[in-house]
């Protein structure tokens, strides 16, 4: 009868992944350049949690290692790899941090500050934090009270396209 314990915290804790994970950054965004001119693009990010949150967001390089084949070219569409993240791209994200209440969405805007060349993926990486409860310990409280925090990060793609 110890059998089921397992199965019912593994059904748990994917019922939580997909309420936290759920739908709170696009899953891919495109940004047309010209040649030798620097891209822009805009997308949204929300909050469907029922917890305030800081946001974090950044743009990076990053290439997948271990895929299943075919997993060559600059679209980085390979399966069952390891998404390996490469260095920050010189660009202006903005706002690049920031606070949202359970429904709030913000949009963010992502200005290159170097130069991309067209049909290459970077990583838009979204990282949500929890904000602490307001609690106030009272008089009679003298236990230390542990808090569990989990961070959810969103890497998804923003592809840079020749206009």
């Amino acid at each position: 009868m110890s059998e089921p314990a397992p199965f019912l915290l593994a059904a748990f804790l994917y019922l939580l992944l997909t309420r936290l994970l759920g739908a709170q950054a696009s899953g891919a965004t495109e940004m047309h350049v010209r040649p030798g001119v620097l891209g822009q693009a805009v997308t949204l990010v929300r909050n469907p949690s029922r917890d305030t949150v800081s946001v974090a967001v950044a743009l990076w390089y990053a290439h997948v290692e271990g895929g299943a084949e075919p997993c060559v070219g600059v679209m980085d569409d390979c399966a069952g790899g390891q998404l390996v993240l490469e260095r920050e791209v010189a660009a202006l994200v903005s706002p690049n941090a920031f606070t949202l209440a359970p429904g709030e969405s913000q949009v963010i805007r992502v200005k290159l500050r170097e130069i991309v060349p067209p049909v290459t993926v970077l990583r838009l990486v979204v990282t949500y934090t929890p904000l602490p409860p307001r609690w106030q310990p009272g008089p009679n409280d003298s236990v230390a009270v542990a808090r569990l925090v989990t961070v959810v990060r969103i890497i998804t793609k923003l592809v840079v396209l020749e206009h």
